[in-house]
């Protein structure tokens, strides 16, 4: 879906690079559970793929101060300096608004997850916990890259849920 003009490469390079961080914080989440060392080890070309995202990893992770981390501040600078500046295009707002709307969908599912999973500690209930991990996993990698591949093509990525609460967001 295209709206309100055409996009330009630069457009196209920056509204992809948001969603770059639900791709890290979901690479974070399966790397420390079993169930992501077993997929790993199961399909061993996947952590080639991933290796450039794995170079990037521990500078996102990055701990400044206490509280403060890398991760907080891109995604307070990314919120109040791109997604509430209307003087930016359409296009590179949506796309950063909805790559953060990722990242917190995944903080809301790791944090709900992991409480139940120190609730439950019955092994084929983790079993089951772990899988839930790695189908969020796959659906978050495929639908950033899906959105990355339609930033680059100047489209609005759909993803459902996610899209219709950006489009609300933006003016």
């Amino acid at each position: 879906m295209v709206w309100r003009g055409d996009t330009t490469l630069r457009d196209r390079i920056l509204g992809a690079l948001p969603y770059l961080m639900p791709m890290l914080d979901i690479l974070l989440v399966i790397s420390s559970i079993p169930a992501g060392f077993i997929l790993f080890s199961l399909f061993p070309p996947l952590r080639l793929l991933l290796s450039p995202l794995y170079a990037i990893l521990p500078f996102y992770t990055m701990r400044l101060g206490g509280f403060l981390s890398v991760e907080l501040i891109l995604f307070i600078v990314l919120f109040v300096a791109v997604v509430r500046n209307d003087d930016l295009p359409r296009f590179l707002r949506f796309n950063t608004l909805q790559g953060l709307l990722m990242s917190i969908f995944l903080f809301l599912c790791n944090l709900v997850l992991d409480l139940i999973g120190r609730m439950l500690f019955v092994g084929a209930l983790q079993l089951v916990l772990q899988g839930v991990f790695v189908l969020l996993f796959i659906g978050t990698m495929a639908a950033s890259i899906f959105a990355i591949i339609q930033c680059f093509r100047g489209l609005y990525a759909d993803i459902p849920f996610i899209s219709e609460a950006a489009h609300s967001q933006l003016p």
